[in-house]
């Protein structure tokens, strides 16, 4: 499931090694473009894929490609255990799994997959920064859909074959997902050094972020002006500030519209989807709406020079052409080359 430690994960089992286990060689750590590639109904409409320009023949060229690497693999691996790693796995159709399924199945004895599960009110906050970092413009938090996400899953692979864990880094062996993966997955520990990926973005961020995708003429077109994105976006991602949390009152009312999604997920675990509660981290930015994000954007906005922020209770319009300003400024300084 997506915001689940999956990257920190991926990114150990690519660098390191499990004894006994061989982590798939897909050509990146996350599997979900490989996976996509091989086995989705229509790849060519997957929005990584359009941004790179690839036509549905440079796509099915690449896919012969990656299907000899999968072969090799399958073939001269002396491993007993294979690894995919992919949050396209919790999204897929029915039939994309079921060619997945059939292409794996008769190289190995069992096939058991994993997923973590995230509670709700912590899944919309993040899935909110990931939404914006990534390209969203507008305040949109995103309801999982755990019964559409695993129903799936169950039906392909057979419920028996799907293990599902509360994703609770509070409760992880050592705090870390990694360890906490391999230990419930009956792997060895992953040898050498691994780090957290993905950690959350400050509200400074957040809020600039998407100031900047509602204002910019940056449309992600082509390699070229993602990767000129990707530089703006990571810019801003390095500013200090207050820690981002969706106001209280719009996450429960959001959770008690989808109460009937949630007991499912929880009569499937066997568990509620409580949050654990939160250690005082420092200061926090509470936002809950695009105006939220407008103010907020202008009151961050002299982060960009240096100062501190200052809050302000502009009318939000006003404040975005005002953040704006200053932060078009700031872009203009990102140089147009160099490390993405």
């Amino acid at each position: 499931m997506h915001k689940t430690g999956t990257t920190s994960i991926q990114a150990a089992l690519a660098a390191g090694q499990s004894e006994g286990a061989h982590a798939m060689r897909l050509g990146r750590p996350n599997h979900s473009a490989p996976c996509r590639m091989l086995f989705d109904d229509q790849p060519e409409q997957y929005i990584a894929f359009k941004q790179q320009g690839l036509s549905a023949a440079d796509l099915a060229e690449k896919r012969k490609k990656l299907e000899m690497r999968v072969r090799r693999q399958l073939r001269n691996r002396p491993e007993d255990t294979f690894i995919l790693s992919a949050e396209w796995f919790s999204i897929a159709g029915e039939a994309a799994l079921t060619r997945m399924r059939d292409r794996f199945s008769p190289h190995f004895k069992e096939t058991a997959v994993y997923a973590y599960v995230r509670p709700p009110a912590d899944y919309l906050r993040s899935s909110l920064q990931q939404d914006i970092k990534t390209g969203a413009a507008k305040f949109a938090p995103r309801w999982p859909e755990y019964r559409n996400r695993f129903e799936t899953i169950d039906r392909v692979f057979g419920p028996e074959n799907v293990r599902l864990r509360v994703y609770a880094p509070s409760g992880f062996i050592g705090g870390d997902v990694v360890q906490d993966f391999t230990d419930w997955a009956g792997l060895a520990p992953v040898t050498g050094a691994h780090e957290t990926r993905n950690i959350s973005m400050t509200a400074t961020a957040l809020a600039l972020i998407s100031c900047y995708r509602r204002n910019s003429d940056i449309r992600l077109g082509t390699p070229a002006l993602v990767r000129r994105d990707r530089r703006i976006v990571n810019a801003l991602m390095e500013l200090p500030g207050p820690r981002f949390e969706l106001c209280p009152d719009l996450a429960a009312g959001i959770i008690s519209a989808n109460a009937d999604d949630l007991a499912w997920v929880e009569a499937r675990i066997g568990q509620k989807l409580d949050s654990p509660p939160q250690q005082p981290a420092g200061d926090t930015c509470r936002i809950g709406s695009d105006a939220d994000l407008k103010l907020a954007a202008a009151a961050f906005a002299p982060v960009l020079e240096g100062g501190k922020p200052e809050h302000r209770a502009d009318d939000p319009e006003q404040a975005d052409i005002a953040a704006w300003k200053k932060l078009s400024e700031f872009i203009a300084r990102i140089p147009e080359t160099g490390g993405s």
